[in-house]
């Protein structure tokens, strides 16, 4: 292989390898890319500065091209639409702290070794004990939320 089909070689398959990348996005196929052009370039000014000099031009042209292209038309796209989020928020799912459950009894379902299950208002909870081993069975109450962490402790 000649080194201008080399070059040639190692230019196609850093456009391809960066293009792939935005479909199986990691950073491995970019980096792959991205190194497959610098080859191209050294490559290029191997043979003749003049021939590196427009290896090196056609890389930054075709970089450009193809970030202003995926900057400017892949958000619209079909397939950008379903990589982003909806900018207005309404794909955004908050879970809102229940302090209503604070002094609330239940029932152990499970063993409390810290975490575990219960019972509390009719409905299944992931809980947490204050520290201490709650059997299976045990009535519990709630004395904190803070957020998703429910904290119980045993009703004697």
């Amino acid at each position: 292989m000649t080194p201008v089909n080399a070059v040639l070689v190692l230019f196609a398959a850093a456009i391809v390898l960066m293009a792939a990348e935005v479909f199986l996005p990691g950073g491995v196929l970019g980096v792959l890319g991205v190194v497959s052009m610098t080859g191209a370039v050294a490559l290029g000014f191997s043979i003749g500065p003049l021939a590196g000099l427009y290896v090196l031009l056609a890389s930054v042209i075709c970089s450009s091209v193809i970030l202003f292209v995926w900057v400017r038309y892949f958000p619209r796209s079909r397939l950008g639409r379903d990589m982003t989020l909806d900018r207005s928020g309404q794909d955004f799912k908050t879970v809102e702290s229940d302090a209503s459950l604070v002094g609330q009894e239940g029932v152990a379902l499970s063993e409390l070794r810290p975490s575990g299950f219960a019972s509390i208002g009719g409905t299944r909870r992931d809980v947490v004990s204050d520290g201490m081993l709650i059997e299976k069975g045990a009535r519990v109450r709630v004395s904190q939320v803070e957020g998703h962490r429910i904290v119980v402790r045993r009703v004697e």
